[in-house]
């Protein structure tokens, strides 16, 4: 019966252990490393810029829409929108130096 409990309840403390904070953790590791760390890590971005001093942006951009709500019959469903877009300045030498995000699911474990 504990078993029955544990499966049921899992998916609730697993997302209620994704936050920012984890996240902010995780783009701070990329800060000083190289470029191709990151693409490794995160695959190739979604958009991309290259300055004149040599600098360039890297843009991550996460999109989902879901639909939460009761399944009784004559419920209303919401419609949820889910987006993180995460930008990385990249020097001239290829080292990461910032991060920014933006979004209302830029979370991680």
């Amino acid at each position: 019966m504990r078993y029955i409990y544990f499966i049921l309840f899992l998916p609730f403390f697993l997302t209620s252990c994704m936050t920012t904070e984890k996240y902010e953790g995780k783009l701070d590791a990329f800060i000083g490393r190289h470029v191709d760390e990151l693409v490794y890590a995160w695959g190739p971005p979604d958009k991309s810029y290259t300055f004149q001093n040599g600098t360039s942006i890297m843009e991550y951009a996460y999109d989902d829409i879901d639909q939460v709500g009761d399944d009784t019959p004559g419920s209303p469903r919401q419609i949820v929108h889910y987006k993180c877009k995460t930008k990385f300045e990249i020097d001239q030498n290829g080292i990461i130096r910032t991060w920014s995000w933006l979004g209302n699911d830029c979370q991680s474990y």
